[in-house]
């Protein structure tokens, strides 16, 4: 599916699902899980890093502005910033 087709929403919720997960994996990781009933966490960590670059840039070409700290997350619609909207994680 052409990601220009899904809903900006649904973007949304795929980018903050792929970040938890990157958390979840890194936390793995630390702890020595390198593999689970999918595969490598490794690996699976870093497409879900492949998938945040590509909605991201997909969210910066429809001037949606995400900006990520440790605890949350700020989406904000460019050009106002009256339409910002922080969502924590």
């Amino acid at each position: 599916m052409d990601i220009k087709l899904i809903p900006t929403e649904e973007l949304i919720n795929d980018l903050l699902n792929s970040r938890i997960d990157i958390g979840v994996c890194k936390t793995a990781l630390e702890v020595g899980i390198t593999v689970y009933s999918g595969g490598s966490v490794a690996s699976r960590m870093i497409v879900n890093e492949k998938m945040c670059v590509m909605i991201e840039a997909e969210l910066k070409r429809r001037n949606v502005c995400v900006e990520s700290t440790e605890s949350s997350t700020v989406l904000e619609v460019a050009p106002t910033t009256e339409n910002s909207l922080l969502l924590t994680e």
